[in-house]
């Protein structure tokens, strides 16, 4: 279970809000207990390992706002998920070196955050819309593949709920294939409500385009 407000303990699970020094909110994650074997431990060749039952035991991943010092593990999270199977879930912009610049380099009101394992990308969302003027952002959620199921997409969406609620923002959005039944089903647990269906061509591939909507206070 993930908890915003669970004190930090022995065998326990959860994101932990924090304030750095210069004001800017980030947030930890420990998987301690049960939860020590369903992680990602990065290796000196920058390899995932899986099978370890000592994954995440000690350590935590952080989820703060990007920053341009991130361009370069940012890129190097793109290039390993620019394939395919993430491709056709995940594609609001290119997953390459100048997406990795552009967005690290921001300034507008829009916000990317990722989740950092000993200094290195393990995940990625943002809340985009606010620079074209929209009032409820955008949701977008995209998770390491070695990391996948591990309850991570499920930590980086609350962190944005939680920042969208700390905005002022009375709602978030979000789009979702019909196929993508993982992320469907996590959205449903979350709160978030189906608003319009469209039918969709993706990769050559009909598909339908779920929009889901949640407001902040539920």
């Amino acid at each position: 279970m993930v908890s915003t407000s669970a004190p930090r303990g022995p065998h326990r699970s959860g994101i932990h809000a924090h304030t750095s020094q210069n004001g800017s909110q980030f947030s930890r994650i420990s998987y301690m207990g049960r939860h020590a074997r369903h992680g990602c431990v990065w290796t000196h060749d920058r390899e995932a390992v899986s099978d370890s039952t000592e994954l995440f035991r000690h350590e935590e991943v952080v989820i703060r706002r990007l920053q341009p010092r991130d361009c370069v593990p940012l890129a190097r999270f793109f290039c390993e998920n620019n394939r395919p199977k993430v491709v056709r879930y995940f594609n609001p912009f290119p997953l390459d070196e100048e997406a990795a610049r552009r967005i690290t380099e921001s300034t507008g009101r829009d916000r990317y955050y990722a989740a950092f394992c000993r200094g290195e990308v393990v995940g990625m969302c943002m809340l985009r819309g606010w620079d074209e003027g929209f009032d409820v952002p955008s949701l977008g959620v995209l998770v390491d593949h070695r990391c996948s199921g591990r309850g991570l997409g499920k930590a980086l969406t609350e962190f944005c709920v939680s920042t969208a609620k700390r905005e002022g923002c009375p709602a978030i959005r979000l789009s979702v294939f019909l196929s993508n039944i993982r992320a469907l089903r996590l959205y449903k647990c979350l709160g978030f409500r189906e608003v319009e269906r469209q039918s969709t061509e993706i990769r050559g591939e009909q598909d339908i385009r779920v929009v889901m909507m949640k407001g902040t206070d539920r």
